[in-house]
């Protein structure tokens, strides 16, 4: 992302703030000007949150043009279907997706690791 000061384009960083619980901790990183907000929907972690809290929190992202994440632990084609149900703008897994698991309108962000294999994970999931 980029945008333009005095003429020149300027690098920008897409910030994705995630594992927020609360409407008003969403309310708050809209207000500080996050791009994304990454929503735990996977049980078990300790940011989870219930389905019901999940619509809560997409209330409050309606229409301010920052992307909901639902972020998911595991694979699979049950993560996307509730994401989709809710009307999350982006599936994040912690594990690699299987393709089958995914249908065609469904956006993928993955999470990169820091280790010896980063530059391969990045280079499969580089945008073509």
């Amino acid at each position: 992302m980029s945008h333009t000061e005095g003429g020149a384009a300027k690098a920008r960083v897409w910030i994705k703030i995630c594992g927020l619980t609360t409407p008003a901790d969403v309310a708050s990183a809209i207000e500080a000007g996050v791009d994304g907000v990454g929503i735990v929907l996977e049980a078990g972690y300790a940011s989870s949150v219930s389905t019901q809290q999940a619509s809560e929190m997409l209330e409050v992202l309606s229409g301010s043009g920052v992307l909901s994440v639902a972020v998911v632990g595991s694979v699979g084609a049950d993560g996307v279907a509730k994401a989709a149900s809710l009307g999350f703008d982006v599936v994040q897994w912690v594990t690699s997706p299987q393709a089958s698991a995914m249908g065609r309108q469904t956006a993928i962000l993955p999470v990169l690791f820091d280790g010896d294999d980063i530059e391969d994970e990045f280079v499969r999931w580089k945008p073509r």
